[in-house]
């Protein structure tokens, strides 16, 4: 059993209520530790990266430039011992440096520069193209990851959200995860960020070609410190109490939740809202409600199965209950995800030119933000968006906003000051504004 990596179930109020119907929200959180010294000491695992460019005809000119810019700091950080290959599409997809070593990097960076702007944008056969060339050194020890950048909606070949992101949770199953980034306003936010949800990875954005240095920081500090990887989850409900999981991609084929890479120091988190009828509690001095088992790949790349304690509560009187404090951590996620679930809802209302409905439902963020200095801070650039009356830079902010408040990785001893975030590691740091590079914030 692996020591770096634990399994907690948090419930916001450690009790239930006697003879009455009990809802009980709680996080499933999945933590690791601090690098070990001797993890420290040891080279990382290598890595495989696919690099899939947009170079469809609205990237021609400075967008283009830049992303390839961008595609060269990604090689130059690489080392040695790592591979990667970068694949170019517009209505057609093509390799333009097979996978090899990183160490070539003139090899990459005389592909990057004879890249020029092309026609319509077949995204699926982009990422394909990238992908694919991962696949079968997905089962080594290395981390394999896919990096698609594109300004546009997918208008050429498979353009079915559904297909799509259907292909990109087989690959991150087998191995091969995948990390998005959107450049400008013109790209499908919703299409960008399921599948990076789906592909296991994170879904970054730039409102300019200059901001792609800072996600893609991000993405590779991410990718340098990973403790656990492949990470599969199976929650079991006790008998007759019913589960809503709010906060993950949908539940696979197997029965079991994905979640994204964890690094060290840090955790993801399932939030979960249990319920159970009164009868349960009436005969009952302590009540069992939910066991959850992780699979995943520690950071040797060992296939690891750990156990959380199982969520076992005491039935209380209501005023024992009443007394009982709520946990700052379990309350303040699930304060973001209820604001997640808001700024997505007025995504869409403003997508259907209802910026009345849009503002309502971003005003519904004030309590929320009243003791959360972060969603105050997210509240009021939603609030400059909307009363710009721009669709397409709300709907970006909203949407990328929402995915960090729901699926993030967080620092395990987070608390709601933001005043520290640039001392944070980029990865873990909360950022106060999408689409800029953090200098921006």
């Amino acid at each position: 059993m692996s020591n770096h990596l634990k399994l907690v179930i948090t419930p916001r109020r450690a009790g239930l209520v006697h003879g009455r119907h009990n809802t009980v929200d709680a996080l499933i959180r999945f933590q690791a530790t601090e690098q070990p010294a001797e993890h420290a000491q040891r080279p990382r695992q290598p890595l495989n990266v696919a690099i899939v460019i947009d170079r469809s005809g609205s990237m021609d000119g400075r967008p283009l430039r830049e992303a390839c810019r961008a595609a060269g700091v990604v090689v130059e950080r690489l080392s040695a011992h790592d591979r990667c290959t970068v694949a170019v599409y517009d209505n057609m997809a093509q390799t333009i440096v097979p996978l090899s070593p990183a160490n070539e990097k003139e090899r990459f960076h005389a592909a990057l520069r004879r890249v020029q702007a092309g026609g319509s944008t077949d995204l699926h056969a982009g990422w394909t193209e990238g992908a694919s060339a991962l696949v079968p050194v997905a089962g080594d020890t290395a981390i394999s990851r896919v990096i698609l950048l594109s300004d546009g909606h997918a208008n050429a070949g498979v353009t079915e959200p559904a297909q799509i992101c259907s292909d990109v949770e087989r690959l991150a199953a087998a191995g091969v995860t995948t990390s998005t980034l959107g450049l400008g306003h013109g790209f499908n936010e919703a299409l960008m960020t399921d599948m990076a949800r789906a592909g296991r990875g994170r879904a970054h954005y730039g409102q300019t070609a200059d901001d792609l240095m800072g996600p893609l920081a991000e993405e590779l500090d991410l990718l340098d410190a990973i403790a656990a990887r492949r990470i599969t989850c199976r929650i079991k409900p006790s008998a007759d109490v019913r589960i809503e999981v709010l906060n993950t991609p949908r539940m696979a084929a197997d029965g079991l939740y994905p979640m994204p890479d964890v690094a060290w120091a840090s955790e993801a988190v399932i939030a979960v809202r249990l319920s159970l009828p009164a009868h349960m509690t009436v005969s009952e001095t302590l009540f069992e409600l939910l066991s959850v088992r992780a699979m995943f790949l520690d950071a040797d790349g060992k296939e690891t199965t750990i156990d959380a304690d199982p969520l076992v509560l005491p039935v209380l009187d209501a005023g024992e209950w009443q007394d009982l404090p709520a946990d700052a951590t379990v309350a303040r996620r699930f304060d973001e995800i209820e604001a997640a679930r808001l700024q997505e809802e007025a995504r869409r209302a403003a997508r259907q030119g209802d910026w009345t409905e849009a503002e309502r439902l971003i005003d519904l963020m004030r309590p929320l933000a009243a003791r959360n200095p972060w969603l105050s801070a997210i509240l009021n650039e939603s609030r400059d968006f909307i009363l710009q009356r721009e669709v397409e830079r709300f709907s970006k902010n909203a949407r990328f906003t929402a995915d960090a408040l729901s699926s993030r990785i967080s620092g395990i001893d987070e608390d709601a000051d933001i005043s520290n975030e640039d001392q944070k590691r980029s990865y873990i740091a909360r950022k106060m504004k999408q689409g800029k590079s953090r200098n921006h914030n």
